[in-house]
């Protein structure tokens, strides 16, 4: 695969990505902008992951998320805070 393959759409944040997966359960994540470690001579920023890595990160995010509400309810409903 040569990076003229990969077809970038426009970054959430800013910028330009592109992805791909491969069979063997690898894939990389590419990236564009000034946001990004990149500069004229390196514009572009590579990300290397496994489809377990991949399956993890989105675990953890969705864990600290549910933690994160469990922590503002409970403290809403020791405080009082938010009550009519």
């Amino acid at each position: 695969m040569k990076l003229c393959d990969l077809e970038f759409k426009p970054h959430p944040v800013s910028g330009l990505i592109a992805k791909v997966a491969f069979e063997n359960g690898y894939g990389a994540s590419v990236v564009s902008g000034p946001l990004f470690y990149t500069d004229e001579g390196h514009p572009y920023e590579v990300a290397v992951w496994t489809s377990r890595m991949w399956t993890l990160r989105h675990t953890c995010r969705r864990r600290a998320l549910e933690r994160a509400i469990r922590t503002d309810v409970a403290e809403r409903t020791i405080t009082g805070a938010g009550s009519n």
